[in-house]
């Protein structure tokens, strides 16, 4: 009989004890639950505010703009990109109409400046008569109908990137436009079409063909970076030694897995997942402990009182 209530007192101080262990766990659990509540709380807030709030714009007020004297020595500003850059500051920096005609006469230096002085006698009451009176002195002369015939005739020379071709043929509509922008009605369309026309390639120029078909809102410069992409890969496929190169890279990509930044959507996905995790521990330990703390109904004896 000593013996069993022994027993029983080791038995009851063990429950004691464990029933004192998991109301100390329940209080942790329940203290990280409350902790991961905020922290949820707090990356749901951030994420609203970084999608609503509006870029920040920089605006380069010091901005430095280059003088036009009329000069056609190397290094000189053509009147076209003088008058462009003028036209982008005037944009960029929010310049009044009324202060404008002063900032022009600012940059312009010698014969230019004389220039603007005799063709406009009364005095300049716009920019945009300046721009008018240089371009007419020191504008593009070539006509039209060649410009026309040097963007129609241009063809991918042998040796010659995908690359420069491109940017050659998007110069030369550009100065075409610059002259008379009524013949250029679309310049996308236009530089695509004559673009897959040039191109040396047999194989590129039929792909190209069908990308344009098959993606007709597609940009010049995508298409551009298409048939670059098709010409990159083209390289690598007849290059044997790239093949083992690849296979290298694979293998140490495979092997070295850079860490990636954790967006805060990813954090906030995170924290749910985590916060789903404990309340399952907790309702598990919840059950362990109304199990525990159920009194235990003694063993039924038969007749013989075994």
């Amino acid at each position: 009989m000593e013996d069993l209530q022994k027993q029983f007192s080791e038995l009851q101080a063990k429950f004691v004890e464990q029933s004192e262990r998991l109301r100390d766990y329940t209080g942790l659990l329940e203290q990280a639950r409350e902790d991961q509540r905020q922290a949820l709380a707090m990356a749901k807030v951030v994420i609203e505010q970084k999608a609503t709030a509006p870029a920040t714009v920089f605006i380069q007020r010091d901005r430095r703009c280059p003088d036009f004297s009329g000069s056609t020595s190397p290094g000189e500003v053509s009147v076209a990109e003088w008058i462009a850059s003028m036209k982008a500051y005037f944009q960029v920096c929010k310049v009044p109409e009324e202060d404008q005609v002063e900032v022009l006469k600012q940059h312009l230096k010698g014969e230019a400046k004389f220039t603007v002085k005799l063709k406009l006698e009364s005095g300049a009451k716009s920019a945009d008569e300046i721009f008018l009176a240089l371009k007419e002195v020191y504008g593009d002369k070539t006509p039209i109908g060649v410009r026309l015939r040097e963007f129609y005739d241009r063809r991918q020379a042998a040796g010659e990137k995908v690359r420069a071709y491109a940017y050659d043929l998007q110069d030369k509509l550009n100065q075409l436009k610059a002259q008379d922008s009524t013949r250029v009605p679309d310049i996308d369309v236009m530089l695509k079409e004559q673009f897959v026309i040039g191109l040396r390639d047999d194989t590129l120029r039929r792909e190209m063909k069908k990308e344009v078909k098959e993606k007709p809102t597609q940009t010049f410069s995508a298409l551009m970076q298409a048939a670059i992409d098709w010409c990159e890969e083209e390289e690598i496929s007849q290059d044997p030694s790239s093949k083992n190169q690849a296979r290298g890279a694979v293998h140490v990509a495979q092997a070295v897995d850079p860490p990636t930044a954790l967006s805060l959507q990813s954090l906030h996905d995170n924290i749910q997942k985590i916060a789903a995790r404990q309340e399952e521990l907790f309702r598990a330990m919840q059950g362990a402990s109304d199990h525990q703390g159920r009194p235990r109904r003694p063993p039924l004896k038969d007749d013989e009182g075994g």
